[in-house]
Formats: C-alpha cells, sequence, structure tokens
C-alpha cells in the first residue's frame, strides 16, 4: 500500500493539521512554530539534503523542516537525500545559533534554519526508509 507522503502536527492527542505534496504553505516556522513541545510525524516525506551527520533537511510540499536526530553518541542512521524517510519526533524551537551548533553553512540553509527559529527531533534510531 503506497501512502501519500504527508508531514502531520498533532495537539491535544488528535490530529490538528497537516500539508501534504499537494498542499500547505509557507515555511516551516510559519506552519509549526505554535506546536513547539507537540508531536509531529512526517511519512514518506522526501529528503531534501543531508548536511550533518545528525540532521537533514526534508520537503513536503512547500514545507521545508530541519530534522535533528538525538540521542547517544553517533546514530547509525543511513538518511541520503532523495529518499524517502517516516518519522516521530517533537518540534522543538532553537535560537540563532542552532545552525553553528549542528554544522549547517549558509550553503546548506543555516539562514532559513535560524530565521525558522523551529526543528523536529526525533531519536538516532526513529528516521526510517519510507515503505513505498
Amino acid at each position: 500500500m503506497t501512502r501519500e507522503p504527508a508531514l502531520r502536527y498533532v495537539a491535544v492527542g488528535r490530529e490538528a493539521s497537516g500539508v501534504n505534496d499537494q498542499g500547505g504553505s509557507g515555511s516551516a516556522a510559519s506552519e509549526l512554530v505554535g506546536r513547539i513541545g507537540q508531536p509531529v510525524a512526517g511519512r514518506s516525506v522526501l529528503v531534501e539534503s543531508v548536511p550533518s551527520n545528525e540532521g537533514f533537511w526534508v520537503r513536503c510540499g512547500p514545507l521545508r523542516l530541519w530534522v535533528q536526530l538525538v540521542g547517544q553518541g553517533e546514530s547509525d542512521s543511513t538518511v541520503q537525500a532523495g529518499t524517502r524517510v517516516t518519522f516521530n519526533g517533537t518540534i522543538v524551537g532553537h535560537d540563532a545559533s542552532f545552525p553553528d551548533r549542528v554544522g549547517v553553512t549558509p550553503a546548506e540553509g543555516a539562514g532559513q534554519l535560524a530565521s525558522d527559529r523551529i526543528h523536529a527531533e526525533t531519536a538516532a534510531s526513529g528516521a526510517a526508509p519510507a515503505d513505498r
């Protein structure tokens, strides 16, 4: 069964909203900044680039979101640009120094990441190849 790519965020135990490859609007900041601390789930979302060992950009329609892998030490994750992943995580706020801390350069999207002020965090083992 093929799932439609989607990024969903949840509030108060129910699906509150979401975007898919056919809809949604704006940057991650405009869509998700009011949802810091709430769950987020990516389903078959496109990995746009992998500028860091522990983080990558996903795209779902017009929305671009940084996903940070968290946990002890280096992850075993083998996320690659151009593939699709599924993950469950949490929307987290960050300050403008976050791109430097995770090793994202201006050419890799540090400006957007700094201005978005949010990202998704998932366990290092939490980003898996999407079932197609």
